[in-house]
């Protein structure tokens, strides 16, 4: 890596404002009390606070009276029990608020924190042009030029995921005339291999250093070595007189990042998809905001099957208003004089994948756009004006560029996957499993099917709570009602479309990319998220890291001995 590229760097700082609010000591009762801005607990002599935002999607917490002592956030449903500090259906901490004891009062400190950014004067335009669904190239007076997340063509998420729109007819051509792409994270509507693929080796990339290094060992595995790493909070000029970029990580546990950025007077905050970029700690007085709009992109509640069809449709209406929740806290922190929605411009199948498709309803760009605009927000709809050019704080230019109207043939792209991935062995899916080095109080079931979710004869269990993984094939399926046991181990049952496991066990791929992409349908007892073992097989055990805990499937074979279920 070239050590100047990047420029001279400055870290962030930012404003602190703290507020102090008296509590008496009479109203914190015993057990759970709630406030306007944080919540008390106590039990006993142990007194604690916690602010009430949802460490998920910056939504706020609520009593639940179904569970006594719980509270959840509305827009996920995660719920939180003050008691452990914890949620309960997701393996997520929560740290308390400072506070003092003044006589008969609680002095509990609340933090509230800005996002300093200075700028610098600069000569010169900043135009940005939309490729397709997360993929901007950002033109920086023409003396620097990146492309952000470019999925141009094809299907991403093991062909779960196609293209809503056409992308530029010489889209590749604009990708490989940047001086770097920016990869927000390792989703493959985000880092695409097929698009990729089509770049030079030499192609420069500008990644988030997330400690699981997944973006940069997935690229490593593409066969891209020029790759720059970036601290959270640390900004780059890129030798550019008053330009300043940086990364910030989304405020929950998922790999995933966004970014902030200016050019003289000209700033942006690109949220990407991610959930609470900086946990909404932004700069405020912003020209331009670009976040995701549409939702709908989850397996979640879909392909649950521990939800019935009334409630799979509460949920996935309260996740499209939980979008429109996070677009109005990314306005409120940044105050952009502009708006644009992007990250969002994908559509399931209609035919193959008729169920989802039929069901899992987006917000449309034109919903945002009013919802937008009644904010005092500008609004620019990117699929009329696919270029727009600032000259510091003000639009001095929009237009369109040409596309390409060609259609890919989805049969024969299912065609080609099935006969890539659609066979798979005992031994494969053994070795796969006992590579991962994986340990948890789990168990789970994965049950390969056809593209009807029909069985194919292939099922196997994995247990994941031995110094080693016991991975072997099982005569059936088993059902719901036989997972279900009060111990402490979690069971799941996963059916898999072949193709989609197939090519995640072969390619190392991330278990989300079958689950975000509707490839799985999911049962699981008891019916809460195993954060751990996502987030493990999603950035942990993927590419190199895989490849080097392989071992001879022979000898992995003869140590499956575990009872099945």
């Amino acid at each position: 890596m070239e050590a100047d590229f990047l420029g001279s760097r400055t870290r962030a700082t930012y404003s602190l404002d703290k507020d102090v609010v008296r509590i008496e000591i009479d109203a914190v009762k015993e057990g759970v009390t709630v406030f306007e801005a944080f919540v008390a607990y106590r039990s006993g002599d142990d007194v604690r606070f916690y602010d009430r935002i949802c460490d998920h999607n910056g939504g706020n917490l609520i009593t639940t009276p179904e569970e006594a002592g719980l509270l959840r956030c509305p827009l996920h449903n995660w719920r939180f029990d003050p008691a452990r500090g914890r949620y309960t259906n997701v393996n997520q901490t929560k740290e308390p608020l400072a506070f003092e004891r003044d006589g008969q009062e609680y002095l509990v400190t609340i933090a509230n924190r800005t996002l300093d950014w200075p700028t610098a004067p600069a000569d010169g335009d900043v135009s940005l042009t939309f490729l397709n669904h997360a993929c901007f190239v950002v033109d920086i007076a023409g003396k620097l030029k990146f492309a952000t997340d470019p999925w141009i063509f094809g299907s991403a998420f093991c062909d779960g995921w196609w293209l809503s729109e056409p992308s530029p007819d010489n889209a590749i051509e604009r990708l490989e005339a940047c001086d770097f792409i920016y990869i927000s994270h390792n989703h493959p509507d985000h880092l695409h291999a097929e698009t990729l693929k089509k770049l030079s080796p030499r192609t420069r990339f500008v990644v988030p250093n997330f400690e699981s290094q997944s973006v940069a060992r997935y690229l490593n595995y593409l066969g891209f070595d020029v790759i720059d790493g970036c601290d959270f909070g640390e900004a780059f000029d890129f030798n550019v007189p008053g330009f300043r970029l940086a990364m910030f990580k989304s405020g929950d546990f998922r790999d995933d990042s966004g970014l902030v950025l200016s050019y003289g007077d000209f700033k942006a905050v690109m949220a990407v998809d991610c959930n609470a970029l900086n946990h909404f700690v932004l700069p405020r007085g912003t020209t331009l905001l670009a976040s995701s709009f549409a939702g709908g992109a989850s397996g979640f509640p879909l392909c649950f099957d521990n939800y019935g069809e009334a409630e799979k449709a509460r949920i996935t209406a309260r996740n499209r208003s939980a979008i429109l929740h996070a677009v109005d806290k990314y306005i409120e922190a940044a105050e952009p004089a502009f708006y644009v929605p992007y990250a969002g411009y994908f559509q399931e199948d209609k035919v193959r994948d008729e169920y989802v498709a039929s069901r899992n309803r987006k917000n449309a760009v034109a919903d945002v756009g009013r919802h937008v605009s009644s904010r005092g927000t500008g609004f620019i709809n990117p699929l009329e004006s696919r270029r727009f050019t600032f000259r510091g704080t003000e639009m001095v230019d929009k237009g369109s560029i040409p596309l390409d109207p060609t259609k890919i043939d989805r049969a024969a792209w299912y065609e080609q996957s099935a006969r890539r991935f659609g066979s798979v062995t005992d031994r494969e899916v053994e070795a796969y499993f006992m590579g991962a080095r994986f340990t948890d109080d789990l168990k789970i079931y994965i049950n390969l099917c056809d593209s009807d979710f029909n069985g194919i004869g292939q099922v196997y269990a994995v247990d994941f709570r031995g110094d080693e993984i016991a991975a072997k094939r099982i005569d059936r399926r088993p059902t719901l009602a036989e997972i279900t046991r009060d111990d402490d181990t979690n069971r799941v049952i996963l059916d898999i479309r072949a193709p989609a496991f197939g090519r995640i066990i072969r390619e190392f791929l991330p278990w989300e990319d079958f689950m975000i992409g509707f490839q799985a349908r999911v049962e699981r007892w008891p019916n809460v998220y195993n954060s751990r073992m996502w987030y493990y097989f999603t950035n942990v055990y993927i590419v190199d890291f895989a490849r080097k805990a392989s071992f001879d499937c022979s000898q992995a074979c003869e140590k499956l001995n575990q009872e099945a279920f």
